[in-house]
Order: structure tokens, then sequence, then C-alpha cells
């Protein structure tokens, strides 16, 4: 500070001198004090200009690690509530990550972990071995808050729900593009209307479950069962169903004549069914041209009407292992 005062006072006091020395410009004695002033008033402007930069930009780091400061203390209060045995005050503290996920960008990574990991380690019994039992309101707050996490399109890491117990949970509308929920039982969830582009569905169990009108194109149903299930009006475009049990699930137009209002198909375009099972599974009025891997036999055990569309090229037990 001493320092920085010496050269302040040199440069308001010596500078302007020297400066008029280097110009040996001809003044008198009055013309050189009024130009001494004049460079002088200037130094003195620009040096309260840089002050008030120094300012600004102190007061702004401060309020920065101020900020900072705050989201810590919240982040810390909203774990301990995720811990805490009362439901409610896990609810809490959900929510309360979900409003520090659109305070601060930078932690929206670790909350996605963090409340990812809670849904996982409340919906097992074991290891790797998800619960049969319905979901409770905190891990449903916890799927919800997951669902509309601000920042998807840019994330770079799937949402990992591996070996959950998601059974009677609502997805409804949300966006789950890309989640891995290998492994998983969901038993009565509904997925209806949510984006499930490219999510990977693959090795799970489920019975009644819904996703009409959802869009899983290029999801994954590999070796999976979903038996009972609707599919109505849902775009499984490029979707892959190698293996999968679909005994009794609905693909199918719901016509007026059966005494119900008209819902479209599935979409299926370029679906793959080979080795899927397909007993009673309806698929009235759908458009299976373009599928691969369906055979006969396997057609043979569907529920077809005069609408559906066969496959242009059909396929065999070998295709596509």
């Amino acid at each position: 500070m001493i320092a920085g005062v010496v050269c302040i006072i040199a440069a308001v006091m010596v500078v302007p001198q020297l400066i008029i020395k280097l110009r040996r410009l001809p003044l008198t004695p009055k013309e050189q004090l009024d130009a001494e002033a004049a460079i002088r008033t200037a130094i003195i402007q620009l040096l309260g200009g840089l002050v008030l930069i120094a300012g600004l930009y102190f007061t702004a780091r401060g309020f920065r690690l101020t900020r900072e400061g705050h989201i810590t203390d919240r982040y810390s209060k909203a774990i301990e509530q995720l811990g805490h045995d009362n439901r409610d005050v896990r609810i809490g503290g959900i929510y309360a990550l979900e409003r520090i996920m659109h305070d601060s960008q930078p932690d929206r990574e670790t909350i996605v972990d963090v409340l990812a990991t809670f849904v996982r380690e409340h919906t097992r019994v074991g290891h790797n071995e998800p619960s049969k039992d319905p979901i409770g309101a905190d891990v449903q707050s916890a799927i919800s808050v997951l669902g509309r996490r601000p920042g998807i399109e840019e994330e770079t890491k799937k949402l990992d729900l591996y070996h959950s117990g998601l059974n009677h949970a609502d997805m409804a509308g949300q966006d789950l593009r890309g989640v891995m929920l290998y492994y998983s039982s969901l038993d009565n969830t509904t997925f209806a209307g949510a984006n499930l582009t490219k999510a990977s569905l693959s090795f799970c169990s489920g019975k009644d479950v819904a996703f009409t009108n959802c869009s899983a194109i290029g999801a994954n149903f590999v070796n999976a069962a979903y038996i009972d299930s609707w599919f109505l009006h849902a775009n499984l475009t490029r979707t892959d169903f190698y293996g999968c049990d679909l005994s009794h699930s609905d693909f199918g137009r719901r016509y007026i004549e059966l005494g119900q209002p008209p819902f479209p198909p599935a979409t299926l375009t370029e679906a793959r069914f080979t080795k899927a099972k397909l007993t009673g599974t309806i698929l009235r009025g759908v458009d299976l041209s373009t599928v691969r891997g369906l055979t006969k036999d396997q057609l043979a055990e569907a529920i077809i009407d005069a609408n559906t569309i066969p496959p242009e090229k059909w396929g065999t037990s070998d295709d596509e292992e």
C-alpha cells in the first residue's frame, strides 16, 4: 500500500514535468504550470478509472465467492435431508437439490449422480437385486426431478438407473433420452408420452407397462419381458426387440367398432423382432412392412386383422444373432 501511494504521488507530481521537459516546448512559466495542471488532471482521472475498475472486479469476485459459499451450504443441508429417516424431510432435500441444479450449472452433473444413486439404493433389496414393491413418494420425487432436469441436451453422461425396482413409477411425459434401465423391475410403470430416444430397457421385466404415445426411437428392449403392456401410438422406429417377450401386449389400432375411441397403432419402421415372443400380441392395423427378423411363425401367434401390413421381407430364426 505504501509503495502504491508513493507511485501515485510520483505519477501526479513528477510525470507532468517530465512530459513537458521531453517535449521541449517553448513555454512561459505560466503556460508550463497550466500544462502541468492539465496533465496532472488527466493522470488523476486515469488513476480514478483504474481504481473504479479494480473495485468492480473485487466486488464481483466477492459476490461470486459469497454465492458459491451459499450454494455449498445449501447443498450440504440438502444432502443431510436426503439421508434423514423421515420421508418428508428426504423429499424436501430432493427438491432443494433441484433448485440448486437450476441455480448452479457446474453442480448439475453431481446432483444428477446423487439423485440417481438415491433412486437405485432405495429400490433394491440386495446387491443389484431390484425390489418388487411399489416405489415410495421420495423415490417418485427423485424420478420426477431427474425427468425434468435442465441441460439434458448438453449431457455427455447417461442417466444410470441399473437394477432399479421402479414398480408403479410415474415417468409420463419425462425426458429420459438415453436412460439406462438394464435389469430393472418395471411392473405397472408408465412411460406414456415420455422421450425414450436411444433408451436402454433391455433385460428388464415388467407387466402392465405403459409406453403409450412415447418416443422410443432407437431404443433397446433386448431380452426383456414386457407382458400385457401398451405400445399404442408409440414411435418405435429402429427399436430393437430382439428376444423380447411381448406376450399379450398391445401395439394395434383401436377401432370405433370395438366400442372405443380410435387410437393409432405403434410406428415400427425398421424395428427388429428377431426371436421376440408375440403370443397374443395385438398387432391390428400395424404396418410391419419394414420390420426385421419377424417370421411367419411369430406373426401366427399374434392377433392381427385385415389392416395389418405384413413384412416385405420375412426373417428366419437365425437372423441377426
